[in-house]
């Protein structure tokens, strides 16, 4: 059971998050309390598995929660629940040593995976501000697939090691219409174009191992793409000249029929 510090200044709001995160089996919301100083009280007398922050009231109050925080329990993870998109406040608040953050556009959902998913050691950033974050990016200190939920992250294992999609919904106990909506939220928020692209990504992130049998997914996947690509535009052609392509081939019979008839009658 996953034991969670609510810190809101608002009732309505600890309470509202209290009931929605209670609703799954194996989270807890432990304590709830409406300021920094209650909530160092909480952690200086109690364990919990992660904090969860919604904003207390200014940006550098929260700032300042977090420091504290991480003074005091290290270890613990920080997910920040903010009214603010700003890439910057997002950049300052995991400098601070939060693990996590969300925008209050977020749904449940994403909630309850990125609290999961911290808990597993992970970090979650919200793909909505996601490609701002280029500082942190450049620096190294974040993945673009932080963005992705642990289900995501799963697929996007199995695809990158060579696992077909029927294989992976086998695996998972998942439809392949599923496993195939996961492919395409992977390709979308990281902005591959290819599996080729998201095998090459695994590879520099170290998320699979470099062997000879994952360069051969790579060169396959590589060829996969090409030979799609090829096969997309003839599709493409034969939707928007179809008709033409038709009386060419209507007519290459008549005047192969017509040359052999010749053919014949001289010879």
């Amino acid at each position: 059971m996953l034991k969670i510090l609510l810190i809101d200044e608002h009732h309505i709001v600890r309470e509202g998050l209290k009931q929605l995160l209670e609703k799954c089996t194996d989270i807890v919301v432990s304590k709830k309390v409406d300021s920094a100083k209650d909530a160092l009280i909480q952690i200086r007398k109690e364990d919990f598995d992660i904090i969860l922050l919604n904003s207390i009231s200014a940006a550098m109050s929260d700032i300042e929660i977090i420091k504290q925080v991480k003074s005091l329990r290290p270890k613990i993870p920080i997910l920040i629940l903010s009214a603010s998109s700003d890439a910057q406040f997002c950049e300052k608040s995991l400098k601070a040593g939060a693990s996590g953050f969300l925008t209050k556009q977020s749904g449940t959902e994403e909630l309850v995976q990125a609290i999961r998913k911290l808990s597993r050691g992970g970090r979650y950033i919200c793909p909505a501000i996601m490609d701002d974050m280029t500082g942190l990016l450049l620096d190294g200190k974040l993945s673009p697939s932080d963005t992705l939920s642990d289900r995501e992250y799963e697929v996007m294992l199995a695809i990158t090691s060579g696992k077909r999609i029927k294989q992976i919904a086998k695996e998972l106990s998942l439809s392949i219409k599923t496993v195939s909506t996961y492919h395409s939220r992977i390709l979308q928020k990281l902005n591959f174009q290819s599996d080729a692209e998201m095998i090459r990504f695994a590879i520099e992130q170290g998320m699979i191992n470099d062997g000879v049998a994952t360069r051969g997914n790579l060169v396959l996947a590589e060829l996969g793409f090409k030979t799609g690509s090829v096969i997309a535009a003839i599709k493409e052609i034969w939707h928007i000249r179809k008709d033409v392509i038709l009386i060419l081939i209507v007519a290459s019979i008549i005047s192969y029929v017509f040359l052999s008839f010749i053919v014949s009658a001289l010879f």
